[in-house]
């Protein structure tokens, strides 16, 4: 199920549930291959920052 538009909603609710559940937690990551442009524009949608570059894999954080 691709290309449906759903995962910047999937990712907010993910984020509320650790804010809920997991309040200890300060910080969300995310890797994300450098080819995966629809996945890199969710994640900076949502809130996510690119703190990290490899040659292949962007490393992203989410400060809760």
């Amino acid at each position: 199920m691709r290309g449906k538009r759903k995962a910047k909603g999937c990712f907010r609710d993910a984020i509320s549930f650790f804010q809920k559940y997991f309040s200890d937690v300060r910080f969300n990551d995310a890797e994300i291959k450098s080819i995966n442009i629809p996945s890199q524009q969710s994640f900076v949608a949502v809130g996510f920052v690119l703190v990290k570059q490899d040659a292949d894999v962007l490393y992203f954080e989410y400060a809760v």
